[in-house]
C-alpha cells in the first residue's frame, strides 16, 4: 500500500511539473523586463546582416518575441485598468549589447560608435502586424539603411500598430515596474500619417536600466483582445507577423535604429520552465522504479 500511494504521488508531481513546463503560469507571467531572463523566443541583432532596416543611431540590441494568455495570476491583471484573464497578448522586447561590424555581418558600421547614442532621452518604438507586412532589410550596412520599415508609409501593412515610449519616460526611478506607453496609433492607409490613435491602455512597457541610468533591457506588450474589442475594422497584428523593434534618440528620425523580427513564434521554456521539466522527467523515473513488478 505504502508503496503504491508514494507511486501515485510521484505521478501527480510529474503531471503538475510537466503541464506548467509546457506552458503555464511559469512561462507566461514573468515580466521582469529582460525578455532574455523571462524565456522569451529570442531573435537577431537589431544592426545584423539581413535584419538591420534603416537609421543611423547604431542601437545595437538583440530582439525578443513571444505571445501568451493573460492568466488570473498575472501582473498585468492587477494593474490599474488591469487586463483580463484570457486576453491574448503579443509582446516584443530587447537586451542592450556591443556588437561589431564583423560579427553583425558587415565589412564596416559606418557613423556613430555603436550605442553611442544610447541617453536619457532614447525611446522604445514597437511595432506590430499581422502577416502582411512589407518590412525588408538594409542592402547596406547600419549609419545608411536601406531597408522599409516606416510605419506611417504602410509598409507594416494595413492594421499595423505603433506603440512606443516618449523621451524621457525611461528612468532610474520607473525601472521594472509596468507602466503604460505614451503613444499608440494603428495605421489606416493614409500615407504620411501614423493612423488614428488607439487606447494606450491596450499597451504595457517595463523595461531596466543600468548603473548609469540607461536603458539596459525592455519588454512592450499589446493586449490584442482589447484591440479587436475595439472595433477599428481594421486587421489585428498576430503572432504569424512580422514586427518591428526600433529605438530613437528624442524624436530624431535619424536617429534611429530599426530591427526587423522574423514572424513566428516558438515556445521556449523559461529557466523555471526547465527546472520544472528535470522535475517532471525526475519524478517520472522514480516512479518507474517503484512500480510493482509481476
Amino acid at each position: 500500500m505504502a508503496r503504491v500511494t508514494v507511486l501515485r504521488f510521484f505521478r501527480t508531481v510529474a503531471t503538475v511539473a510537466l503541464a506548467l513546463a509546457a506552458g503555464g503560469p511559469a512561462r507566461a507571467e514573468l515580466l521582469t523586463g529582460d525578455p532574455s531572463a523571462d524565456g522569451w523566443t529570442a531573435g537577431p541583432n537589431s544592426l545584423q546582416n539581413g535584419f538591420y532596416i534603416r537609421g543611423a543611431g547604431n542601437f545595437s540590441y538583440d530582439m525578443f518575441r513571444t505571445a501568451y494568455t493573460v492568466t488570473a495570476g498575472s501582473p498585468l491583471a492587477a494593474m490599474v485598468n488591469p487586463w483580463a484573464a484570457g486576453d491574448r497578448v503579443l509582446a516584443m522586447g530587447g537586451v542592450m549589447v556591443p556588437t561589431s561590424a564583423s560579427a553583425a555581418g558587415w565589412p564596416a558600421i559606418i557613423g556613430a560608435t555603436v550605442n553611442s547614442n544610447l541617453a536619457a532621452n532614447v525611446r522604445i518604438v514597437s511595432k506590430f502586424t499581422s502577416s502582411g507586412s512589407a518590412w525588408s532589410p538594409s542592402g547596406t550596412a547600419p549609419g545608411a539603411g536601406t531597408g522599409a520599415g516606416s510605419h506611417m508609409n504602410g509598409d507594416g501593412g494595413m492594421g499595423a500598430v505603433l506603440v512606443s515610449t516618449n523621451a524621457g519616460q525611461v528612468t532610474t526611478a520607473g525601472a521594472g515596474l509596468l507602466t503604460v506607453p505614451v503613444n499608440a496609433n494603428q495605421w489606416s492607409g493614409t500615407v504620411g500619417s501614423n493612423g488614428p490613435a488607439i487606447s494606450t491602455q491596450s499597451s504595457r512597457v517595463i523595461y531596466g536600466v543600468d548603473a548609469s541610468g540607461r536603458l539596459r533591457s525592455w519588454e512592450m506588450l499589446l493586449n490584442t483582445t482589447l484591440l479587436a474589442g475595439a472595433n477599428t475594422g481594421l486587421p489585428t497584428p498576430t503572432a504569424a507577423g512580422r514586427w518591428n523593434q526600433a529605438l530613437q534618440s528624442d524624436t530624431s528620425s535619424t536617429l534611429i535604429t530599426d530591427g526587423l523580427l522574423p514572424a513566428g513564434e516558438t515556445v521556449v521554456p523559461t529557466p523555471a520552465a526547465g527546472l520544472l521539466l528535470s522535475l517532471g522527467a525526475a519524478a517520472l523515473g522514480l516512479g518507474r522504479r517503484l512500480r510493482p513488478r509481476g
